[in-house]
């Protein structure tokens, strides 16, 4: 089984306005190509109520940074009292949503997420000390790229969201 090591936990960004959520999920994933993760959609839900919808999407981004450690993206946006608007900008009508959405990010860097090295105790025992001595400044640096990755992925798309603000 993989170690998982927290980067990040939980960092939000709330937003209140206009936005579409084609855009915002375009921008996620043209953010992720370009610096070599992907991200895959594990699950869309939407509940309509008479105060507006409820959406919810998680997304899980990786990217293999060696044969032995990978950067993990876990993300939800979670939109709530959502309603389908019609507006006219320059000239030409969009319809976008207005409500409420919460995006929550975590970042993981995970280690021997393929499992070789817990085959016998004597393999995990020499992982261990692996990690703990030889591995440790890589690791430490995959940490600090994964971190700025996450928050350059939030400036992102907070930056995003500030777009539709009138």
């Amino acid at each position: 089984m993989a170690e998982r090591d927290q980067v990040i936990d939980g960092e939000r960004i709330t937003y209140e306005g206009f936005f579409s959520f084609a855009e915002l999920i375009k921008i996620l994933k043209e953010w992720g190509g370009a610096k070599g993760y992907f991200f895959l959609e594990k699950s869309a839900t939407e509940n309509v109520k008479p105060d507006g919808k409820y959406v919810e999407y998680k997304f899980a981004g990786s990217k293999k940074v060696s044969d032995y450690a990978k950067c993990v993206l876990p993300l939800r946006i979670i939109g709530s009292g959502i309603k389908e608007k019609e507006l006219e900008k320059d000239g030409r009508k969009q319809l976008l949503s207005e409500g409420k959405v919460q995006i929550v990010l975590d970042a993981f860097l995970e280690t021997d997420y393929e499992g070789q090295w817990e085959s016998k105790p004597l393999y995990y025992m020499i992982r261990t000390l692996w990690d703990k001595h030889i591995y440790k400044p890589f690791l430490s640096g995959f940490r600090e790229d994964l971190k700025q990755d996450a928050v350059q992925l939030k400036q992102e798309l907070k930056a995003f969201l500030n777009l539709y603000k009138y």
